[in-house]
């Protein structure tokens, strides 16, 4: 990532919720944020030409082999979300497809070998695009003043539709701990 891009992908995550009339603290939905920029927002089973076959690798066969994929079509972007995930996951691959929009990603490039589809994607858009997910989906001032508020991970989490995980890694890359002088165990 380019020098500054965290301090601007904080201040972007603000910047949107203030677009939307939200403050700071308050949860930024991803399907609020998509219909913001324009997205429909979709499931396979809902694509046209998709067989029952199909559905069912991408849902019940595979269903950890991919989260979500942005595609455009007549200037329209689709979000296909992976409908097999919890409400959690789903959200925040909301936020990293909301991020590559924002961003105005180039998407990715399917190529096709045989009967094999390949993706090939660049890996510092896409660790752009998880960067400002995670500002998107859990502001550091959010996390700040949750955790001011004496809030724990678990309601941190409910109140953001965050996994645990989502916010225990925010709280960890965002310094908020140091700078609040936390235990990481004290909060838990």
């Amino acid at each position: 990532m380019n020098r500054g891009f965290k301090t601007w992908a904080e201040n972007e995550a603000l910047t949107v919720r203030g677009s939307l009339g939200l403050a700071a603290r308050e949860r930024l939905p991803g399907r609020v944020l998509l219909k913001h920029l324009g997205a429909i927002i979709t499931r396979p089973a809902r694509i046209p030409g998709m067989t029952a076959a199909d559905i069912a690798q991408l849902t019940e066969t595979d269903p950890t082999g991919w989260s979500a994929i942005t595609a455009a079509y007549n200037g329209t972007s689709i979000v296909i979300i992976n409908d097999a995930h919890n409400e959690q996951r789903q959200e925040s691959d909301m936020h990293h497809e909301a991020s590559h929009l924002l961003r105005k990603h180039k998407p990715c490039e399917l190529v096709r070998a045989g009967e094999l589809t390949i993706r090939v994607f660049d890996p510092e858009t896409e660790e752009e695009a998880s960067w400002l997910a995670g500002c998107l989906h859990l502001p550091r001032a959010a996390l700040v003043a949750a955790l001011r508020s004496g809030d724990g991970e678990e309601a941190i989490a409910a109140r953001y539709m965050a996994s645990t995980q989502m916010v225990r890694y925010r709280r960890s890359v965002t310094g908020v701990d140091r700078q609040l002088k936390i235990s990481s165990s004290t909060i838990m």
